[in-house]
């Protein structure tokens, strides 16, 4: 039997597999600063609430111009850059007690599940096509997000996850693309990237050699775009749009 013309999919996860409401960031903003103030006090640091909110916001202005670069770092990075903006010293055993609401604030404050992902993932896996996932992840890690995929009955659906936070490269740069494809013994060309956005995920992957599905349903720019291979609206259209890019 001859090789496949596509051997392998992968998958985008905010806003392709899992999204969340308009008030999301907001509550997910209040439950990672008050863990972080409880934490800080419980260290011994008594700092205002109004004083870690400013910080916030001074290392998210950093971080924001670190990302522009399609630069990640881990997540104890990120909080030494916290603590430093509330000038305290970032000794490991404090980094480590902030990192943990830090990075876990998702848990308090989930997504949900977009409709027809589970359903398109079983259909492309039972086709014997490789799937693994592909992620820029924010102030929210690999790690954290694991737990939430997996709460919802998605993870094992992959053979690869790859968050941007522990390979150290944001989509579009082609290196967070080679590592995951590397890492399932697949091609560019025989694989196919799945997402929302035009430059992270289309771009991203096209510039790889890839094929691209834009999904619709969630994008911000809800609009078709033209360098994709195909879009669909919804992810109840992902297995069909697959067999059409194999054909």
């Amino acid at each position: 039997m001859g090789t496949r013309s596509i051997e392998a999919v992968t998958v985008d996860l905010w806003f392709t597999l899992i999204a969340h409401d308009k008030f999301y960031d907001d509550k997910i903003t209040e439950a990672r600063i008050s863990g972080i103030a409880r934490a800080l006090q419980d260290a011994g640091h008594d700092i205002s609430r109004e004083k870690i909110v400013e910080a916030f916001g001074a290392s998210g202005r950093y971080l924001e111009q670190y990302w522009s670069t399609y630069r990640d770092m881990d997540t104890d990075g990120q909080v030494r850059i916290l603590l430093k903006c509330l000038g305290i010293e970032p000794e490991p055993g404090l980094v480590a007690s902030v990192a943990d609401p830090y990075a876990n604030a998702v848990l308090h404050v989930e997504p949900f599940l977009v409709d027809g992902a589970r359903d398109a993932l079983e259909a492309l896996r039972d086709s014997g096509l490789r799937l693994a996932l592909i992620s820029n992840t924010g102030r929210t890690p690999g790690q954290a997000m694991r737990k939430v995929i997996g709460k919802m009955g998605i993870l094992d659906f992959f053979e690869v996850t790859t968050f941007s936070n522990e390979a150290g490269y944001l989509k579009p740069d082609s290196r967070i693309f080679e590592s995951t494809l590397s890492r399932i013994g697949a091609r560019p060309e025989q694989t196919i990237h799945v997402g929302d956005h035009d430059i992270l995920d289309v771009k991203g992957a096209k510039g790889y050699g890839m094929k691209s599905i834009k999904v619709l349903q969630y994008a911000s720019n809800s609009k078709a775009n033209h360098e994709s291979d195909l879009c669909i609206d919804t992810m109840y259209d992902l297995p069909d749009a697959v067999l059409q890019l194999m054909k």
